[in-house]
């Protein structure tokens, strides 16, 4: 690159406009104790029309074509005698960002008094859900492979984040609670076996071995609320809120559908686990994440292969303004058996998960009780240059190779000038151990441009949102990063020094990960020596856990001891979001009333599927309703629903838009020894009317 062009690229970047949107800083108001223990749960749908970019596996983050399973924000409000109050609130989505977490505690403070000091929202991690809507541009840009900030999209997100909380406190009623944990092996495997065999106190004989499924955190922490009036005969449960350690990444990259992954498959079996409902409302369960950094689903994948450069193309590099290098997809009958081995997998997982999350479910109910205390610690700290952290974030490049088992299409590239490794892989060439500097051994993705020419100012976070809570003698800390296990219990041990510095001794600490807004990775020290992905995507250096740690520890020795005074007061700091330029991703409704000619509509099924083809509503249209698509077996006492478009084994497809603005629509249902008749369903939004045709698969 000639000086002149590298100097205008440098001016560009520096003049360009990062459209600066300040965002809310809700301080909680107090509330009123009444004088009872009371909690409530809410859900809601923030399933976007298909169209949307899916998060979370950068280059192999794919275009939405549909929705596999509908995607949701479940809320648990849990409010003691005194009227101290929590929001937990886990959202189907890859990350959560400060954007998200601000606006809604802003529009809950008037009627709830639930500031952002008392919102505890935290992401599943699935990486089949939306990106476009976050704080920072770096994520707008990178989180798929289809950049862009959607304000309507972040809007959307924001207002049914709110509405669940809504729904939770409209709910609260007196209430019982209990909190238990239990271990479940064989489900998650650490990915990073040789960053975790760099840390102190790790059996040698552990890492000869090479266990991954020994070098994980097996324990799933459950809280179960139940109203007050619930008895053994008469069990009412209004929900639970769970933390395990396990990344949403069950479902390969080649994915185009929406779907929550093994986390919304574990709430969805809990809830038919608790059915039928209690009087008052259906049982909502959240299944939030922890520290999950290295922690992999153990799903067996048939070649899930990922795009490749062409074969004449074998040191693809940039070039020019128009498009750099030609990929070849896999081949689709290995892309199938590739999702269809996954897919069961992920089902298998979630039984797994499910089954003894329902047994320490049915367990609490024993423990349950009502003296509990809430308090709460809120902190805002800045982080460029604060306490040991560097000054300025950087992505490693092995943060561009992908983790392990999830590997980008550009892992392994070469220079097209110079044959030799440029660091995309873990370890190896990612570690740069020249002159020290403060990311030392780090080898920066795109070495010196990136600071200057491609994050720019205030590319990524600058601030981390970090919450205390301590309900009785268990104490939860929201912690806005991919914490791996050993750096989580660094957090969690500088929590537990705390308080007995304070005299009290916290039963149980718990990270709740991907809370409150998004840093990507932290690792300890020495993990981060090693290089790997979880390293590279460490962004302020090898003090992060640290300098986390030592914050956490500030916030627990400010709760009070089990008993005692009240919250303290929080400080919410003012801070600024920096999305980058607004562009219209998520579809929208149409203006008008639109003609849709169901006529179009055909089925066909098989042995163990179904597959039905018509013209129906546009994609903005579509997903402001849940079940768009049924599936009925009729019966002598009346037709039984048996699917809809938010059941996994049910696919809704977008096939192609139409010139009027309808579109063309397949759905799939998947389900071994289909026999017999059915009715299949598809709904007219906004009039009531159906248009339904029965089916005899024999």
């Amino acid at each position: 690159m000639t000086r002149l062009p590298l100097l205008l690229l440098v001016a560009a970047a520096s003049c360009t406009a990062w459209k600066a949107q300040p965002l809310p800083a809700p301080v909680s108001r107090s509330v009123s104790g009444s004088g009872t223990f009371r909690a409530g749960a809410g859900i809601a749908d923030i399933t976007p029309p298909p169209g949307v970019g899916l998060g979370g596996s950068g280059p192999e983050g794919r275009r939405s074509t549909g929705v596999r399973l509908r995607l949701f924000a479940r809320a648990l409000v849990l409010e003691d005698k005194t009227g101290e109050r929590i929001a937990f609130v886990v959202a189907d989505l890859p990350h959560i960002s400060a954007n998200l977490h601000r606006r809604a505690a802003a529009r809950l403070l008037d009627s709830t008094g639930i500031g952002a000091d008392r919102l505890i929202l935290s992401a599943t991690h699935t990486h089949s859900g939306p990106g476009h809507f976050y704080a920072e541009r770096q994520y707008n840009k990178n989180v798929t492979r289809h950049p862009g900030y959607d304000p309507r999209l972040a809007d959307f997100l924001v207002e049914r984040i709110a509405r669940a909380v809504h729904a939770a406190v409209a709910g609260l009623r007196p209430a019982k609670l209990a909190w238990g944990e239990r271990a479940i092996s064989d489900v998650t495997s650490n990915r990073s076996m040789p960053a975790w065999c760099r840390n102190e106190g790790i059996p040698a004989a552990l890492c000869r071995s090479h266990d991954p499924k020994r070098a994980v955190d097996p324990s799933l922490l459950m809280l179960r609320a139940d109203e007050a009036q619930s008895s053994a005969s008469a069990p009412r449960p209004i929900g639970s809120y769970s933390i395990f350690a396990i990344h949403g990444t069950g479902i390969p990259t080649l994915n185009t559908l929406l779907d929550g992954d093994i986390q919304a498959r574990v709430a969805r079996r809990l809830q038919w686990h608790t059915y039928p409902p209690s009087p008052t409302a259906v049982p909502i369960h959240l299944f939030a994440n922890g520290a999950e950094g290295d922690a992999a689903p153990i799903v067996s994948r048939y070649r899930c292969d990922v795009p490749r450069p062409g074969i004449l193309d074998p040191f693809p590099m940039p070039r020019g303004p128009g498009p750099a290098v030609e990929f070849l997809e896999p081949a689709p009958r290995r892309t199938i058996a590739c999702m269809d081995s996954a897919l069961a997998g992920v089902e298998r997982l979630a039984d797994s998960i499910a089954r003894p999350a329902k047994a320490l479910f049915d367990e609490l109910f024993v423990s349950l009780a009502d003296t509990f205390s809430i308090r709460r610690t809120f902190g805002t700290s800045w982080l460029p240059g604060s306490d040991g952290l560097c000054g300025e974030p950087l992505v490693g490049a092995s943060t561009g190779a992908g983790a392990e088992g999830m590997a980008t299409r550009i892992r392994g590239w070469r220079w097209i000038l110079w044959p030799f490794p440029i660091g995309l892989e873990e370890g190896g060439m990612a570690r740069d151990t020249r002159p020290p500097a403060c990311h030392t051994p780090k080898r920066p993705l795109f070495g010196s441009l990136q600071s200057a020419l491609i994050v720019g100012d205030h590319g990524f976070p600058e601030t981390a949102q970090l919450s205390v809570v301590r309900i009785g003698s268990l104490v939860l800390a929201a912690v806005p990063a991919e914490v791996t296990m050993v750096a989580g219990r660094e957090l969690r041990a500088a929590m537990e020094e705390a308080a007995e510095r304070r005299d009290w001794t916290p039963a149980r600490t718990a990270i709740i990960g991907l809370a409150n807004g998004y840093l990507q990775y932290v690792t300890t020290a020495k993990e981060y020596e090693q290089q790997d992905y979880e390293g590279g995507s460490t962004l302020y250096g090898p003090a992060s856990s640290a300098f986390l740690a030592r914050r956490l520890g500030e916030l627990t020795a400010m709760l009070p001891r089990n008993g005692g005074a009240g919250s303290p007061p929080a400080q919410v700091v003012p801070i600024t979001a920096y999305p980058g330029s607004a562009k219209p991703i998520m579809p929208l409704p149409a203006a008008g009333p639109e003609r849709v000619d169901y006529s179009a509509l055909t089925v066909t099924c098989t042995a163990d599927s179904l597959s039905a083809q018509w013209r129906g509503l546009s994609p903005g249209r579509v997903f402001q309703q849940p079940g768009y698509v049924l599936v009925y077996r009729p019966g002598p006492a009346g037709s039984t629903l048996i699917a809809n478009d938010g059941d996994s084994r049910l696919e809704l497809h977008l096939v192609r838009m139409e010139k009027d603005g309808s579109a063309r629509w397949r759905a799939v249902w998947r389900r071994p020894g289909l026999s017999g008749i059915h009715r299949l369903v598809i709904t007219r939004e906004g009039t009531g009317a159906v248009n339904a045709r029965e089916f005899d698969c024999r």
